[in-house]
């Protein structure tokens, strides 16, 4: 997809554990939970780099990577009925017309109708390479400078969380720019004390105590 002449890739989920089927209503929640740590992410970065400047302190310098939260829909001529929306064949979604209306959550303006299909673009990467800095549980302590930076980076937001937030699968690129020497970070999970599981309460503790 081209957007403001920058090409975009278009992302939803497959699977996301346990056997469960992916619905609309389901990866339409995921993509939003993984925009919501994307745009956490980002705040926390701008934070960090406000106070790394203030005190003067060289870091690698690391941007988030630019997304969209798209929805399907179809836009309607004036005058003209309102046409069955249909998904995309690339959406995978099968049997649209059986869901519940609550599943399919279309929203109905007089210009358009629009679906709860739901899509994250992110910026194209092309052929870059690309690192990964922390998993799920595994939180490595880095000795080059830019690992350095994302340990740093990694508890300073979860202080600035008031320990609120964990962020987990740090993983970066290289700039879609060349020129641009900043790493894109993308695909970040996190974790947080609300509902707090029994995985959240070890990612807690192995990032204190490191």
């Amino acid at each position: 997809a081209i957007y403001n002449g920058f090409k975009y890739v278009a992302k939803r989920c497959y699977a996301v554990g346990g056997g469960i089927p992916v619905t609309v209503a389901i990866n339409h929640d995921e993509l939003i939970k993984e925009g919501t740590t994307l745009g956490r992410t980002q705040y926390f970065l701008d934070r960090f780099k406000e106070e790394c400047e203030e005190s003067a302190i060289d870091i690698c310098d690391f941007e988030v990577t630019d997304f969209i939260l798209a929805r399907e829909g179809i836009l309607l001529k004036e005058g003209s009925e309102t046409p069955v929306f249909a998904p995309s064949p690339a959406s995978g979604i099968e049997q649209y017309s059986r869901l519940s209306d609550e599943d399919k959550g279309e929203i109905v303006a007089s210009d358009c109708v629009i679906s709860s299909v739901t899509w994250l673009l992110e910026r194209e990467r092309g052929n870059v390479q690309f690192r990964k800095y922390s998993g799920t549980l595994d939180h490595p302590r880095h000795n080059d400078k830019q690992g350095a930076t994302i340990n740093v980076f990694q508890h300073f937001s979860y202080f600035e969380s008031n320990k609120a937030l964990v962020l987990a699968d740090i993983q970066g690129s290289e700039h879609y720019d060349p020129s641009n020497k900043a790493t894109i970070l993308f695909d970040l999970m996190s974790h947080t004390t609300t509902g707090c599981t029994q995985l959240v309460c070890v990612v807690f503790r192995l990032i204190l105590s490191q």
